[in-house]
């Protein structure tokens, strides 16, 4: 179905109880625009992001502690057990 000029709207949505508004268009230019003045802020703002999943510390803390039982275990040539014994 083909929009009529008139129905080609954008659309700015914002109330005064939430701090984000929304913009609904269907200009693909107006699109491009504003995503590209979004990378702008955002880089310049926060630098390169990474997205890392909720529970991320504790994988970290994990992961640290798997790697120092392996280096302690290729290190003194000991057992899993008797690592955990010196450490603990």
């Amino acid at each position: 179905m083909k929009l009529s000029k008139l129905e080609q709207e954008s659309i700015i949505l914002y109330n005064e109880e939430e701090s984000t508004a929304s913009i609904y268009t269907h200009d693909p230019k107006l699109k491009r625009k504003l995503k590209r003045l979004a990378e702008q802020v955002i880089s310049g703002n926060l630098g390169q992001m990474v997205v890392t999943p909720k529970d991320i510390d504790s994988i970290v803390e994990d992961m640290s502690g798997i790697i120092a039982t392996g280096i302690n275990m290729a290190l003194f040539g000991k057992s899993f057990e008797d690592v955990r014994m010196l450490i603990a």
